[in-house]
């Protein structure tokens, strides 16, 4: 009997009871739809984050205190001031620009509205470090940070729910913060930008870090540094000139962490692949339990079926034969739970990076091993009932009722 006619017969016995069938490629379908499913999320959450740290630019650089115990990140976070973004710049001349960053929580009112955000301090240098564009008004100014201006630059989602669509430009608002109360002068707003990992200026308004330390906050310390190059080519360098003063100043190289932007992509995709990968583990489990029951349905399958095998081997088939049709129907099962499981897991992760908001990733790598992953669980399972089948007795398949 040739592979074809094998295939043919394969069909026709799975036809033959299309319940079971159903039921039995059922675990297929669930195990590669949720593998391709996890394996889209996980791409297409990738893209988006890294779209947005590339939007920032090629040449930026972030300095931050290292969150570890032991590594001397108390002491050096006592460095952190706005004379330390100048000690950068004379330290590492492959450095065009630093903007120190502190940040509060806090409330902001204009006339009845009110709305929380985080209120963060910068030098005007940072609207340009982080590409960052203003739709309406203006940034923050020199004149303005050296004399801790009370000016304010608002994020979109901010000014749309304090000023819906009245010009906020020069009005005054309230800003509550640490328990107190300040009045701030509009001057800027910001151009709808999405929201990332570790910033969101939707819901950030920007004060002169002069005027956040010294006139709101009881401490004089900042948080981190932003800082940029003119060109990309000279990110490295500038990295290893800022990491040898940090070193420096506080005698620990591992007191600082500073990032690039490359780094902060290649951390981005080390976190997402080992994410993406532990839930298409997870989902994989299923393809086993669906193994299981492509098995089952064999085994039932040879026991209704114990004399056509005695008639077939009466008429010549061989053991071989025998195992090929069954191995081939455990292949043609899996096969059949594959493909609609694809089609489901890309209609499933096209709908929740849209839901998302994420660019659709389609892998075809994941379809790859996701299908061909279901095949061999097919086959393994199948084995067992096939070589079950093909080593019956002729005379003893004849005599089963």
């Amino acid at each position: 009997m040739g592979l074809l006619e094998t295939m043919g017969l394969a069909l026709r016995n799975l036809w033959a009871n299309r319940l079971r069938t159903i039921l039995s490629a059922l675990g297929i379908v669930i195990g590669v739809a949720s593998v391709i499913t996890m394996i889209s999320v996980g791409t297409s959450a990738e893209r988006r984050i890294s779209s947005e740290i590339a939007g920032l630019g090629s040449n930026m650089i972030l300095v931050a205190p290292t969150m570890r115990r032991g590594t001397g990140s108390m002491d050096a976070s006592r460095l952190l001031s706005i004379d330390m973004a100048d000690e950068i710049m004379a330290a590492a001349p492959a450095v065009s620009a630093v903007s120190p960053v502190a940040q509060i929580e806090g409330t902001l009112r204009w006339g009845s509205s009110t709305t929380s955000a985080s209120i963060v301090g910068v030098s005007p240098a940072y609207m340009g470090i982080v590409n960052q564009t203003i739709a309406r008004g203006r940034s923050l100014i020199p004149a303005e940070a050296d004399s801790a201006a009370k000016s304010i630059v608002l994020g979109h989602k901010i000014a749309s729910d304090l000023f819906g669509n009245e010009d906020p430009i020069g009005r005054e608002i309230g800003v509550v913060a640490a328990g107190r109360r300040f009045d701030f002068t509009v001057v800027g707003v910001l151009a709808e930008r999405s929201e990332m990992l570790f910033m969101n200026s939707e819901n950030q308004a920007f004060v002169p870090v002069t005027c956040l330390l010294h006139r709101m906050m009881p401490i004089r310390g900042v948080g981190m540094y932003y800082c940029q190059t003119e060109s990309p080519e000279l990110v490295e360098q500038a990295v290893a000139q800022i990491k040898r003063y940090l070193a420096s100043r506080t005698g620990n190289p591992d007191a600082f962490n500073v990032a690039s932007q490359e780094a902060l992509l290649d951390a981005v995709r080390q976190v997402t692949a080992t994410m993406t990968l532990l839930l298409g583990t997870i989902a994989g489990i299923s393809l086993v339990v669906g193994g299981i029951g492509i098995m089952n349905t064999l085994l039932t399958s040879v026991a209704e079926r114990t004399r056509e095998i005695g008639v077939r081997k009466s008429l010549g088939a061989r053991n071989r034969d025998i195992l090929l049709q069954f191995l081939v129907e455990a292949l043609v099962l899996s096969l059949i739970g594959g493909t609609i499981g694809m089609i489901l897991g890309w209609m499933a992760g096209s709908g929740i990076a849209k839901l998302a908001g994420w660019p659709p990733s389609f892998s075809i790598k994941s379809v790859v091993a996701a299908v061909g992953f279901s095949s061999a669980v097919g086959l393994l399972f199948g084995i067992f009932p096939a070589m079950k089948a093909s080593k019956m007795n002729p005379v003893d398949a004849l005599r089963y009722e």
